[in-house]
């Protein structure tokens, strides 16, 4: 699927990185004609008689066409592009396969949102069409950012994998997409194999200070309890926001929209240092930018504000070149001579005014300004059969300022950020940041312009973004003090990204300017410092998720199965889920017991791709979240008890109930119909959450079609001649 990504990529990127980017590119190009025709209904997703043939024709062509380019090259070109192609396959081997030898010690999909991620996943890959049935609120379409769950799992059905293990691998492809992309991007400015390994560490796998300093402080003493590792994320108890980074992300595996959206943001990330550099505009360079900035959207819309904000800030200052290059025509001004350019203006006033040079900046900006304006409009093209259906549960942009006085949370929300707070998660780059302005001018003509400081200085903006605004969700109503939770997240986290790889650029400028043996000494000292400062979390936060003590004469077990816990929970649970995996292909709807989130709920349509009529009540709660009718703005609320949205779920929580408590079995039915329901599984849990459970109905409603101990599965369907 990387060869044709390759073949474009290698287009408009100078050297063999591009097939770093290009399995990215590829896995997009691929991948978007098919959901594309699944959600105008052209084409079942589910249809791998057309899919896998199609995938096969388009690995044979690509093949084919990159033979041929390759006879055309010399025997040097031919050695450098193999040794790039080898290199970067047993790296990303290796690291895939790092990371499954660690994740499989500790892959049950068990707790925090993995159920959650699993559903979306494996609904998402047993759908026919776009958008899919939610997989918690049957009768409605997902209205969630499904479309990494998307991505993910045509490579699952690509491959043949059940979910429950490409969960895990899903997860070690994106780790080792991450380290290698990173890599590619600070070795194409660098040539530094050292600092490109240092800016991978820092973007996927570093700490903060914060976690750190806890470390040193408990350092032979209660280390796994007082500084476990989501302490890291989580800094003050109780922690009102959320300050998670990657290398976290990786630990806790949580298979989310920011983490599937990785490799789509660095690549995006690189294609924009390509613009960054390039003089002239591109076309097929910006075609590939607009596509990765529209995928990435989609996956995670987080991104498509960070990459727009950098894209912005590099055509506004391509338009400033040009402006200066137009008054620089004017002969004899030199660079920078203020004096003389005021001169020489004012004596051509009559010919080449100001508006006049404005006005020719613009001419010849033109077709950068028409392409900035389509690359804003890509998601929205490419992607409207999304946007067509999804209802963002974010109802404005809210003044931080402005909301804590209103609600009274003045001193109660830890906000504003205190500067200590601040410092131990952003302390360490930004003194690299500050001695990188010291030096601003030698670091330019070094890393071939400011790039470094164009991250640093979106990085500043989406931190200080977060200080003054938030994004209005179910928080800032149903939960004040959290109300700016997911903004800092999400922001955030694209944050500690763009800081890593300007810092890794920085720091190897500085090391370029240091001449003697005493200056290189001291940097290397600081530099292992701070190595060791920022690498304490992931071996501490690895060996505390994956390796904490075991008691005596018992065994660690390893499997990627991330549905193996379930064996041990409730076998009948786990021989059902097995029973309907291998007979039920068709996406149905399975009544079991619902619950609210975070909880062993919906576990058997979460591993397998089946539809629940209701089930973890807040996540439908976040993802549906409205305003009551009549109603604009969280001021018109404050202090009430107001719906926005949990009572419709509430409603069908209360009809699930019943199916399984009421004695009448056309009552039932009736309800049974009105939720669209084919199947209904009484287990253990069924029985404690609804006790006093009527199960002989099930005899005249329907039949059972698998019984295991405890646990019956039934098809549901009245016999005609009870029907009302």
């Amino acid at each position: 699927m990387g060869l044709p990504g390759f073949l474009i990529a290698r287009k408009v990127i100078n050297g063999n990185s591009a097939y770093v980017v290009g399995k990215i590119i590829g896995l997009m190009l691929f991948a978007y004609p098919i959901w594309l025709l699944a959600s105008l209904k052209v084409l079942p997703f589910n249809n791998m008689l057309i899919i896998l043939p199609l995938f096969f024709i388009v690995v044979v062509v690509s093949g084919v066409i990159l033979f041929k380019q390759f006879r055309t090259l010399d025997a040097r070109q031919r050695k450098e592009f193999l040794k790039t192609v080898l290199i970067t396959e047993c790296v990303s081997l290796l690291l895939y396969f790092a990371y499954l030898a660690v994740r499989g010690f500790g892959g049950a999909l068990e707790s925090t949102e993995k159920f959650m991620d699993l559903t979306l996943l494996s609904g998402a890959g047993k759908t026919d069409f776009f958008p899919f049935a939610d997989p918690w609120q049957a009768a409605l379409p997902v209205n969630y950012y499904y479309y990494g769950f998307y991505l993910y799992a045509l490579l699952s059905k690509l491959g043949g994998i059940a979910y429950a293990f490409s969960y895990n691998f899903s997860l070690a492809l994106i780790f080792s997409q991450t380290i290698t992309i990173s890599l590619a991007i600070v070795y194409s400015i660098t040539r530094s194999r050292f600092f490109s390994i240092l800016s991978a560490g820092l973007v996927a796998l570093a700490g903060n200070l914060h976690y750190a300093v806890c470390f040193f402080k408990n350092i032979g003493g209660e280390l796994a309890t007082k500084c476990f590792y989501p302490t890291a994320t989580r800094i003050l108890d109780p922690s009102y926001t959320i300050n998670e980074f990657p290398g976290y992300s990786f630990i806790l595996g949580d298979l989310h929209p920011h983490v599937m959206s990785l490799p789509f943001f660095l690549t995006g990330l690189y294609l924009l240092w390509v613009i960054y550099k390039k003089e002239k505009l591109n076309v097929l360079l910006m075609v590939l930018f607009s596509a990765i900035l529209a995928t990435a959207a989609v996956i995670n819309p987080f991104d498509f504000i960070t990459l727009g904000l950098i894209f912005a800030i590099i055509i506004i200052s391509k338009f400033f070149t040009q402006f200066y290059s137009s008054f620089v025509e004017i002969k004899g001004i030199k660079p920078f001579d203020t004096t003389s350019l005021g001169r020489r203006v004012s004596e051509h006033t009559a010919t080449r005014s100001s508006l006049v040079v404005i006005k020719n900046a613009l001419i010849a900006f033109r077709p950068w300004i028409f392409t900035a304006i389509l690359t804003a409009l890509s998601p929205f093209v490419l992607y409207f059969p999304f946007f067509a259906h999804y209802q963002s549960p974010v109802t404005g942009l809210g003044f931080a300022p402005e909301f804590v006085v209103k609600n009274n949370l003045v001193g109660t929300t830890q906000w504003p950020s205190s500067f200590w707070f601040l410092f131990g998660i952003w302390g360490l780059y930004a003194l690299i940041f500050l001695i990188g302005l010291i030096n601003i001018k030698k670091i330019k003509q070094i890393a071939s312009g400011l790039f470094p400081f164009l991250l640093f200085l979106v990085a500043f903006v989406l931190i200080a973004f977060t200080e003054l605004f938030f994004l209005q969700d179910l928080f800032h109503i149903t939960n004040p003090p959290y109300f700016r939770s997911n903004t800092v997240f999400k922001f955030g986290y694209h944050a500690w990204i763009l800081s890593g790889f300007a810092s890794a650029v920085l720091l190897w400028a500085f090391w370029g300017q240091l001449k003697s043996v005493v200056s290189q000494s001291i940097y290397v000292s600081l530099l292992s410092v701070f190595i060791i400062i920022v690498f304490i979390f992931p071996i501490a936060g690895i060996s505390q998720a994956y390796f904490p003590p075991v008691p005596e004469n018992a065994k660690r077990f390893f499997t990627l199965d991330g549905g193996a816990f379930i064996k041990n929970k409730s076998i009948d649970d786990s021989q059902t889920i097995e029973w309907i995996n291998r007979n039920i292909k068709k996406r149905t709807t399975i009544l079991e017991a619902a619950g609210d989130s975070y909880g062993y709920f919906g576990r058997i349509g979460v591993f397998t791709g089946m539809k629940n009529p209701i089930n973890w009540f807040s996540h439908q709660w976040t993802w549906r979240f409205r305003y009551p009718a009549g109603v604009e703005s969280w001021r018109e609320i404050i202090g009430q008890e107001v719906d926005t949205g949990f009572e419709d779920i509430k409603a069908i929580a209360i009809d699930a109930a019943k199916i399984y408590l009421i004695d009448d079995p056309l009552e039932t039915e009736a309800l049974l119909r009105r939720h669209d329901i084919s199947y209904v599984y009484i287990g253990d849990l069924e029985r404690e959450t609804y006790p006093g459970l009527k199960e002989e109905k099930w005899n005249i409603l329907g039949e059972i079609v698998f019984e295991t101990g405890n646990s019956r599965l039934y098809k549901v369907g009245l016999p005609q001649e009870v029907r009302p």
